[in-house]
């Protein structure tokens, strides 16, 4: 499978990640996702980490430091919309099962995507959060 074109992450495998990065959802248009990308990386002084075409989803994602750029060209889903914010995390499954053990619900079980695996779980203050972990496609491993 050849990866699609601006496909990029500087750490294709979260496994080994020590703690959960906490990534602010900000949704763009499509258009508008290279200036964004620019904007967030003179903001926050570092360089984009990660870009991620979704064609079968029709979004794209890039994350620059502590944000998750979006790009949607459709309105987003309710839930994509009621979401707070996004947890990278080594293992979404262990961490999901930690996160029920505290009194989350799942509202969305894992499902492995293309990179990696996510779910979608409400903490016991009604915040809707998405967990994800990312791992390695074939053509990213060295």
């Amino acid at each position: 499978m050849a990866l699609p074109e601006h496909w990029f992450r500087s750490e294709p495998d979260s496994s080994s990640q020590a703690a959960p990065r906490l990534l602010a959802r900000v949704t763009v248009r499509p258009e508008e996702l290279d200036d964004r990308i620019a904007l967030y990386e003179s903001v926050l002084g570092v360089p984009c980490d990660a870009r991620m075409p979704m064609p079968d989803a029709g979004l794209e994602l890039a994350t620059v430091g502590s944000v998750l750029l979006i790009a949607n060209p459709g309105t987003p889903g309710e839930a994509a919309r009621a979401t707070a914010f996004t947890l990278l995390v080594a293992s979404a499954p262990d961490h999901v099962a930690a996160l029920e053990r505290n009194g989350a619900a799942v509202t969305e079980p894992v499902a492995t995507g293309p990179a990696g695996r996510r779910a979608r779980v409400r903490l016991p203050d009604s915040t809707l959060v998405e967990v994800i972990d990312h791992r390695p496609l074939p053509e990213e491993r060295g």
